[in-house]
């Protein structure tokens, strides 16, 4: 019993390298494999296209952490505290201190109006970095 709880316990500190990484090496193959039969243009085994999905990827990753960076350095991203009481209020929900659910009041227009020009500015400082890093 102390062999299965020390090898449970050595799995979940080392997930990454011995669960996650083969699983992804895997998909990989894969991919390589079935990329070529999808869409003729990836050529004979497929490589071209993994790569650019790759760059694509690591660009939109890329992206997201200019944006955030911007909208942390800016002062314009929301706490977490303040979006999910926007959430409530545009959905209608009333909660007590301690985030309990009392109630439920009336949806506010304006607190979907906010959530919704948050969402339009990250697109709006995202898009044009990702394009820009697309070259």
């Amino acid at each position: 019993m102390k062999f299965i709880t020390a090898s449970l316990e050595a799995l979940k500190r080392w997930q990454e390298p011995v669960v996650w990484l083969p699983l992804l090496f895997v998909l990989l193959l894969i991919g390589y494999q079935v990329l070529p039969q999808l869409d003729p243009r990836a050529g004979i085994d497929g490589f071209g296209t993994l790569w650019a999905s790759g760059v694509t990827t690591f660009n939109a990753v890329l992206a997201g952490f200019v944006t955030w960076f911007l909208r942390q350095l800016y002062m314009l991203e929301l706490t977490d505290d303040d979006e999910r009481e926007l959430i409530d209020h545009a959905i209608g929900i009333d909660r007590a201190e301690n985030g309990e659910r009392i109630g439920a009041g009336p949806a506010t227009t304006q607190a979907l109006a906010i959530l919704s020009l948050d969402r339009a500015v990250w697109l709006a400082i995202f898009l044009p970095v990702f394009y820009a890093l697309q070259g």
